[in-house]
């Protein structure tokens, strides 16, 4: 149920950081201090605001139930949420096979 969520938000924060990325490059160059050249700016980000809203509308579509957050506070006590090893690879997961084999 929540893959397709997730998804789109791993999309939409790729789509997120390489914006600010190009805007932030954009403003080093000589160009900016053109004023067109920061108003086409200003219309890009609007449409790129627009579109990455749509995602999130889309996303949480996708997501008709998430827990509160009392229960999922209370999951991750009793070690029942395993980190996404692809999101959070700085967690140190241990021996991953017990952790899953406990609550399988």
């Amino acid at each position: 149920m929540f893959r397709g969520a997730a998804g789109q938000y791993r999309l939409m924060a790729t789509r997120l950081e390489e914006r600010i990325r190009t805007h932030r490059n954009l403003m080093m160059q000589e160009s900016w201090k053109d004023k067109k050249v920061r108003e086409q700016e200003i219309a890009n980000f609007s449409t790129f605001f627009v579109e990455n809203y749509k995602i999130i509308l889309t996303a949480q579509g996708e997501m008709k139930y998430f827990p509160p957050g009392a229960a999922a506070a209370q999951w991750k006590r009793q070690k029942k949420l395993i980190p996404n090893e692809i999101d959070q690879p700085e967690i140190d997961r241990g021996d991953i096979s017990k952790l899953v084999g406990e609550f399988a």
